[in-house]
């Protein structure tokens, strides 16, 4: 199996045992170095232009990052993946390569990022396998020039899919032990177009994640209807395993329930810039422990995670083999 697929499944179907008001402390870390991006996709809570609340925009210093990291790995926190990226563009972020080589240096097993592909250029790229990242995630939602425009917001996909291209030679002609792989958020406009996507990029990368947008009752009205494709239960009645086995903090040092739940000052539980506190100390706090307990109860209402398709099983949630 892909690794990025062992990593989905592993976030999505951990061991019974940490649905608990204080599970083990976190084996999974999101640090959120930017909220920045340069794309719009139409489904993303966070920098659609249909999105209905308004989100603030913050860079992590880099000495702040190494800071939490340090104190993460001294802990025992993110032992099985570190992400340095939830809601923004990683490739906007001037000290990446440098956060990532610090992360391995700590002995972090697996750090990864997602990037949307359009400033993945080889110059930027390059410095970042350098550095060691375990992972790169393309995240390219269309299988076609024009489709990609409708959904990303940018008429790029040509230059992200030769930048796909660059990396992965890169890697092969350097022996580089980097993954690649990309995710395909699938639309009633793109739906089918996983597989065309495949066939482009079967000879480049490991996999495809192929998966349907979870918080579109965030977004404007009208959206849901135009691109949604419902879960298959539909019910969202579901436990939510991240709550149990990731902390998520964003560019502030909120730590936050999710990273769905970036874009509202009511969800950053605990702000470590202004409180402070040991990581380990931050995931016992009181608001995540209410969170766990609402959702162990099954009383989300009104919250971020009363729509997310999340909590369903993640029965549509695939991976293409290209092999």
């Amino acid at each position: 199996m892909a690794k990025m697929q062992e990593h989905i499944n592993a976030i999505m179907n951990p061991d019974k045992s940490i649905y608990t008001l204080h599970p083990p402390l976190p084996t999974k870390l999101t640090v959120e170095l930017n909220e920045t991006c340069n794309s719009s996709c139409v489904f993303c809570t966070f920098h659609s232009s249909c999105s209905q609340e308004k989100f603030e925009y913050g860079v992590m210093k880099p000495e702040t990052a190494k800071r939490i990291l340090k104190e993460a790995y001294e802990k025992g926190i993110g032992m099985q993946e570190v992400a340095l990226f939830a809601t923004g563009e990683p490739f906007l972020y001037v000290h990446l390569a440098e956060v990532v080589a610090y992360a391995k240096e700590l002995g972090f097993p697996y750090v990864y990022l997602t990037t949307n592909g359009t400033l993945s250029t080889i110059d930027r790229v390059q410095p970042v396998i350098d550095a060691g990242i375990d992972s790169i995630r393309f995240s390219i939602n269309a299988g076609t020039r024009e489709s990609y425009k409708q959904i990303h917001g940018r008429d790029e996909f040509d230059q992200v899919i030769a930048n796909v291209k660059t990396t992965a030679d890169y890697i092969r002609n350097n022996h580089k032990e980097t993954n690649l792989s990309a995710s395909f958020v699938k639309t009633k406009i793109t739906e089918g177009e996983e597989k065309i996507l495949s066939e482009l990029l079967k000879d480049y990368i490991d996999e495809i994640v192929a998966y349907i947008p979870h918080c579109l009752d965030e977004i404007a009205s009208g959206v849901k209807e135009t691109y949604g494709i419902d879960a298959p239960s539909g019910d969202h009645k579901g436990l939510c395993p991240r709550l149990f086995n990731t902390m998520y903090i964003n560019s502030t040092e909120a730590v936050l329930p999710c990273c769905a739940s970036q874009n509202a000052k009511k969800y950053h539980l605990v702000e470590l810039s202004k409180t402070p506190m040991g990581l380990d100390e931050a995931w016992y706090c009181d608001g995540l422990t209410n969170f766990r307990k609402m959702i162990l109860e099954g009383k989300t209402e009104g919250t971020v995670c009363e729509g997310c398709y999340m909590r369903d099983s993640m029965e549509d949630v695939y991976t293409f083999d290209l092999d």
